[in-house]
């Protein structure tokens, strides 16, 4: 049986809380407040459209992006926080659903572990009866979460479970990525690559399915 263990000791910048989505302290949101602004994500809104940009600020209820692509020749835009659907990145993927989704934690387990990672694959799943499980390989269905390795897996149905929280690595400064995948061992030479290569770079911990509210499993267009 899976435990808790280890928990305690990964460093996350947010917790895993109840009604993340509706709160005027949004956890899952304020952990944009602590992403490099020299980075590159993928935003889609509600309205379906979906952009590659750098964010230039971050309140409570918005963020302005200066557009990378689709020809935005760097046009700022402002994306409320209730019309934010999903943001992203190219290293290890979801920074930020809106969605509430139990598809989004689908995809997620689903996912082929690419570029550096840092907790990368890892979730934090929450049960009615009060326990947290941490767990690096996962299997989903339609109803239910098998976690763990085969051999000692775990089976919990979606009715049984209160919050998924998916663990990655703070994103990397825009070309450190690059450097890693190009450059191969001469990335050591910069240094903004050493608190990935020493495993100090940290955590988010982002919320994406919390059973207590609306769910909304429509399909996320972008940064895929």
């Amino acid at each position: 049986m899976l435990a808790a263990r280890g928990v305690l000791g990964i460093v996350a910048v947010v917790l895993l809380t109840p009604q993340c989505w509706a709160a005027d302290t949004d956890p899952a949101w304020n952990n944009l407040k602590h992403v490099t602004h020299d980075g590159s994500y993928w935003f889609e809104s509600r309205r379906e459209k979906c952009f590659q940009g750098k964010i230039t600020k971050i309140t409570d209820s918005s963020v302005v992006v200066k557009q990378t692509s689709d020809g935005g020749a760097g046009k700022p835009v402002e994306l409320l926080r209730a019309d934010v659907v999903r943001i992203s990145d190219g290293t290890a993927g979801l920074l930020y659903s809106g969605r509430n989704a139990w598809a989004e934690v689908a995809s997620l387990a689903s996912e082929e572990m690419r570029g550096f990672n840092v907790g990368k694959g890892s979730f934090l799943v929450a049960t009615k009866d009060g326990k947290k499980i941490l767990v690096r390989r996962m299997t989903v269905t339609t109803s239910d979460l098998t976690l763990g390795e085969p051999g000692h897996e775990q089976k919990v149905s979606k009715t049984d479970v209160t919050t998924v929280g998916y663990i990655r690595a703070i994103p990397w400064a825009e070309g450190v990525e690059w450097a890693h995948q190009e450059l191969g061992p001469l990335a050591v030479f910069d240094p903004r690559y050493w608190p990935h290569m020493l495993h100090m770079s940290g955590t988010l911990l982002v919320p994406v399915y919390d059973a207590s509210l609306p769910e909304n499993d429509t399909n996320a267009a972008c940064g895929k």
